[in-house]
């Protein structure tokens, strides 16, 4: 705009209108005054934007050398931290809630019945074993795999099993309704086996039962 003098004023001001994308039709209609001080708004503008993207850039610099330094600050990232957050809360949920398959579930509350009533017996963990052989149709090996992994699943946590429906979520779908009654007769029948059943045994059986009450799926075998 240096040394342009009117009546070629407007035709510099067009000029430079080019540059900064002004609609040709608005120099055209304002006077030189009015496109100066539109000229002087988008050179604000860009500054602006400009500082912005300078910003940016610092920040990511930063960002990287810090990473660069062995400091992680993912926390500021909103998403990063929720999947962590997500993660955590699986890492540290209890794994009987994680159970998928009718047998597993059945195999650890049995345990859980046993262990009730204090230290189980070895007449009580041969006959959970027995069971597993006779109606699970499971060899020694995997009997012995089930029992082992039941309790250590449960340890000394036997009152986790009274959240039944947390514990059936993962599982009450693919139970048939013969695999319920199968697992009901093998709840009671551990809950009985060396005394009658406790008010704990008999509220998670009865619990166990509620939870199908409504189950109208078509019979199966165990396997």
């Amino acid at each position: 705009m240096a040394g342009c003098s009117y009546p070629h004023s407007r035709f510099c001001l067009a000029l430079y209108s080019l540059h900064l994308n002004v609609p040709q039709t608005a120099y055209l209609c304002m006077p030189v005054g009015d496109l100066q001080a539109v000229y002087f708004s988008k050179g604000i503008q860009m500054h602006i934007v400009l500082g912005a993207l300078g910003v940016v850039v610092t920040i990511l610099i930063l960002v990287n050398r810090l990473s660069d330094n062995g400091i992680d600050i993912g926390w500021l990232n909103p998403f990063a931290w929720k999947r962590r957050r997500e993660w955590a809360k699986k890492y540290h949920a209890n794994p009987i809630y994680s159970l998928k398959t009718p047998m597993e579930v059945t195999a650890l509350i049995m345990v859980a019945l046993a262990k009730s009533e204090g230290e189980i017996s070895t007449g009580q963990k041969q006959e959970i074993k027995h069971k597993f052989q006779e109606v699970f149709h499971l060899n020694d090996d995997k009997a012995s795999a089930l029992l082992a992994s039941s309790f250590f699943l449960i340890k000394d946590d036997v009152q986790a099993i009274t959240k039944m429906d947390k514990l059936l979520q993962p599982s009450i779908n693919e139970f048939s309704l013969e695999q319920v009654s199968s697992a009901l007769e093998l709840m009671s029948h551990i809950a009985n086996f060396d005394s009658q059943a406790n008010s704990f045994q008999r509220e998670i059986i009865m619990a166990f039962k509620h939870s199908f009450e409504a189950k109208l799926n078509t019979s199966s075998e165990w396997v």
